[in-house]
């Protein structure tokens, strides 16, 4: 549990996403795309600010590949 936890706060922090954003996530909103660049897209079905409820995504790149100071085990999209 105390790993699902540090998952959620990591990627709710790297998304900006709210309370209510976070815990209404589960593994189908989570797309992963590898490649040259890869990436998750986060679909978010609801929002607070969405008044017409069309839901919206967000994009969680990896940031490791590109930075020397970042490893595999701190880069938001590896965490994921």
């Amino acid at each position: 549990m105390k790993g699902a936890v540090s998952v959620a706060t990591g990627v709710g922090f790297s998304l900006l996403l709210r309370v209510g954003e976070l815990v209404a996530l589960n593994r189908g909103h989570v797309a992963f795309h590898t490649g040259p660049t890869s990436y998750a897209k986060v679909t978010i079905a609801k929002s607070k600010t969405d008044q017409s409820s069309k839901g919206m995504s967000l994009f969680l790149a990896c940031t490791c590949k590109n930075s020397s100071k970042l490893s595999r085990a701190e880069c938001p999209f590896h965490v994921l």
